[in-house]
């Protein structure tokens, strides 16, 4: 069965060892989805629904992204987390990390964008609409919460576990991110999944 973007973002975190040089074995086990391509670029240039951008902080949390580098002969898939932070395989270490895109980038990498389908599989849907005037539920891990404010990016005012259900009344970009008001607080977008939980 294949895992919802939240899904894979907690998969991807059960996983800590392994799958040096295999980044496309990784993300697909994060995803439940079956092997059908050899490598990362293939995988990338046989995607249906993708999305290209230089801009990691622009990605949806829970989608493959995709990333070159000249030297690299398969190129190099992983998950997004959201706010330009991925969780990725690491040949060198052989453990999976959680890091900024944007330390893959400084080091000679090329983000090449991401995509809604991983080997033919829709993993994705784009939503439709601003999301204004419809339901949002907090997707935090178990055990975190996410902050409500009085404003976007202002005073904490009190705290939500995950699964707690928002119906927005507004959307507003503050400071390069996106926030969603509830009936009375506002919450960061890229901890929020569209639809009640």
């Amino acid at each position: 069965m294949v895992r919802s973007p939240a899904a894979a973002i907690a998969e991807s975190k059960h996983i800590t060892v392994g799958y040096g040089g295999m980044c496309l074995k990784f993300v697909r086990t994060c995803y439940g989805v079956p092997p059908r391509y050899e490598s990362a670029i293939k995988a990338w240039e046989n995607a249906k629904h993708k999305h290209p951008t230089h801009n990691p902080g622009s990605m949806p949390a829970g989608v493959p992204g995709f990333m070159t580098h000249p030297r690299s002969v398969y190129q190099h898939v992983f998950v997004t987390l959201g706010d330009g932070m991925m969780r990725t395989t690491n040949s060198v270490t052989g453990r999976i990390h959680t890091v900024a895109i944007q330390s893959w980038l400084n080091s000679g990498w090329t983000l090449l964008g991401w995509t809604e389908d991983l080997n033919g599989v829709r993993v994705f849907a784009a939503p439709r609409g601003n999301g204004v005037n419809a339901w949002w539920h907090v997707a935090v891990d178990p055990g975190h919460h996410l902050n409500a404010r009085t404003t976007p990016n202002g005073p904490i005012a009190t705290m939500r576990n995950p699964g707690f259900n928002i119906y927005a009344t507004a959307r507003k970009r503050v400071d390069g991110r996106w926030w969603i008001k509830g009936k009375r607080y506002w919450y960061a977008e890229s901890y929020l999944q569209r639809g009640k939980s």
